[in-house]
C-alpha cells in the first residue's frame, strides 16, 4: 500500500513533494519555491519515522455534476456542467499518524496509526489542511476526483458496489480500516477510499445546486452546514455513490467523519 517513493511535480511556481512510505531518500526533502510549509512537514514526518500522504494530480476538465432527474436524491439536483482547473488531491484520507504530526496531543488506539483520523470537526480539518499549505477540496473537486469526465457512478466505475472489495461500507467490520485497503475501489487516477471508510469534509457551505453551468465553484457564501462526501463504514451502498451528499453542522465531531487535503497548482 505505502510503496517507497517520491512524487515531485512542478506547476505554476510550485514544487510539490510528497513522500510515500518509510525509508524514502533524504534528498527528497526539497523546499517549495513559494517558501511554503509542505517540505517542512515532510521533513518532520521523516524525522519521526513516518510519512505524508501522496498528492495525485487531477487534470482539469468538464463533467456533469449531480444526478439526473429521477436519479438519486433531491439534494443532487439539478445536474449541470461544471468545469474545473487542475488540482491535486491526496491519495488517501488523512491518517492518525499524519494528524498527530499536526496535533501532538492527538490520541488513538494502538495499531490504528494508518487508519483515517476521525472525530475531527470542519475547523480542525481545515486547520490541518492549512498547516500543509493546502485546503479542503471543494465539493466540485471532490466529486470530479471521484467521477472523472466520464461521469462514473462510483469511484471505480459503474459496477455494482461490493462490500469489502470496493471499500469499507455496509457495516462489514463495524469500524474504520487502514487507508488503501481496497485497491479495486480506487479511481483510475489512483485515489483510494472515496467510497466508505469515513465521510470526508469539503470546504463548501451546503446549499442547493444552481441551475446554470459553473467554473471552479466554491459553493454558497454562507450557511449553517458544511458538506460531507463519500459515505462511511456504517453506511450502505446508497451513500457511496459519487454524487451523494451529506450536510452536518461544522462543529460536529463524529467517529465516522474524516477528510483529505487538496492543493491547487495555481494558488498564490
Amino acid at each position: 500500500m505505502w510503496g517507497a517513493g517520491v512524487l515531485v511535480a512542478v506547476l505554476a511556481g510550485w514544487l510539490l513533494v510528497a513522500v510515500e512510505g518509510p525509508g524514502a531518500a533524504d534528498d527528497s526533502l526539497v523546499a517549495d519555491t513559494t517558501g511554503g510549509r509542505l517540505a517542512e512537514r515532510i521533513a518532520l514526518a521523516e524525522a519521526k519515522g513516518g510519512h505524508l500522504n501522496e498528492f495525485i494530480l487531477i487534470d482539469g476538465g468538464r463533467f456533469l455534476m449531480g444526478s439526473a432527474d429521477g436519479v438519486g436524491e433531491s439534494a443532487e439536483h439539478p445536474e449541470r456542467w461544471v468545469e474545473l482547473s487542475p488540482f491535486y488531491i491526496q491519495r488517501y484520507e488523512v491518517t492518525n499518524e499524519e494528524y498527530r504530526l499536526f496535533d501532538p496531543g492527538h490520541e488513538f488506539p494502538a495499531g490504528k496509526e494508518r487508519h483515517p483520523v476521525v472525530s475531527v470537526n470542519w475547523s480542525e480539518a481545515k486547520d490541518y489542511a492549512t498547516w500543509l499549505d493546502g485546503a479542503l477540496p471543494t465539493e466540485a473537486q471532490w466529486e470530479f476526483a471521484a467521477r472523472g469526465e466520464e461521469g462514473r457512478k462510483y469511484p471505480w466505475g459503474s459496477g455494482h458496489p461490493r462490500t469489502g472489495i470496493h471499500g469499507n461500507f455496509g457495516g462489514i467490520g463495524g469500524d474504520t480500516q487502514p487507508a488503501g485497503q481496497y485497491p479495486e475501489g480506487a479511481t483510475p487516477s489512483g485515489v483510494h477510499d472515496m467510497a466508505g471508510n469515513v465521510w470526508e469534509w469539503c470546504s463548501d457551505w451546503y446549499g442547493p445546486y444552481p441551475a446554470g453551468d459553473e467554473k471552479d465553484p466554491a459553493g454558497p457564501d454562507a450557511g449553517p452546514r458544511r458538506v460531507l462526501r463519500g459515505g462511511a463504514f456504517g453506511f450502505d451502498e446508497w451513500y457511496v455513490r459519487a454524487a451523494s451528499r451529506s450536510a452536518p453542522y461544522p462543529d460536529y465531531r463524529v467517529y465516522s467523519f474524516g477528510f483529505r487535503v487538496a492543493l491547487s497548482p495555481f494558488s498564490p
